[in-house]
């Protein structure tokens, strides 16, 4: 991470994985559904109010917890490490992140915009502009992850049980695509692409 500031502290943590049960970005194949855990773009608004005051609408208290006690999906992880073929965490935003998903796979993927889980205030606001703090903000720290196809989304409900997921596109065979689709079917074209750390 190259965040310029007066202060920086580095922490490395390491851990041991049952083997084969670990989860990687590399597994996804054309076909497998991509699901998000829980709601996106909460802690950007959030961030957006404290840097502009004037904005109209507070985040809920909730929102400010997710930019300020972000909450990892660890157990999430573990409820689904033995079905997901790729996961990430969405650090960088959802759009950033599922490409490294793309890159490692090797493959590609379409999204519709009116799947994706906004958080309560991001319904409220400008279309484009939830759109945009919601796939390119960042720092939700929620799971995008690819399942086989014939896992069904009420199954996979019923596996999980920590937090609510939603299924949000496909794995294609377009390698390296992402192609994000609006309301009316068509192709939609991000402002920005969320986070690039080189």
């Amino acid at each position: 991470d190259l965040t310029k500031g007066p202060l920086s502290i580095t922490i490395q943590m390491h851990g041991t994985v049952p083997k084969g049960r670990f989860l990687c970005r590399s597994g996804a194949k054309p076909g497998d559904l991509i699901y998000v855990t829980g709601e996106l773009g909460a802690a950007a608004y959030t961030l957006r109010y404290f840097l502009n005051p004037d904005e109209n609408l507070r985040p809920t208290d909730k929102e400010f917890q997710r930019l300020n006690q972000p909450e990892p999906r660890i157990k999430t992880g573990l409820e689904i490490r033995d079905i997901a073929t790729s996961c990430i965490d969405i650090s960088d935003g959802l759009f950033a992140d599922l490409n490294h998903i793309l890159r490692a796979s090797n493959v590609g993927a379409e999204i519709k915009l009116s799947d994706i889980p906004y958080s309560k205030t991001l319904k409220k606001i400008d279309k484009d502009l939830a759109i945009d703090l919601a796939l390119t903000g960042g720092d939700d720290y929620e799971l995008c992850f690819t399942v086989p196809s014939h896992i069904s989304q009420s199954s996979l409900k019923k596996m999980i049980t920590t937090i609510k997921v939603f299924q949000i596109g496909r794995i294609n065979e377009f390698s390296l695509k992402l192609n994000l689709i609006d309301d009316d079917e068509n192709l939609y074209k991000l402002k920005s692409t969320g986070y690039r750390h080189f």
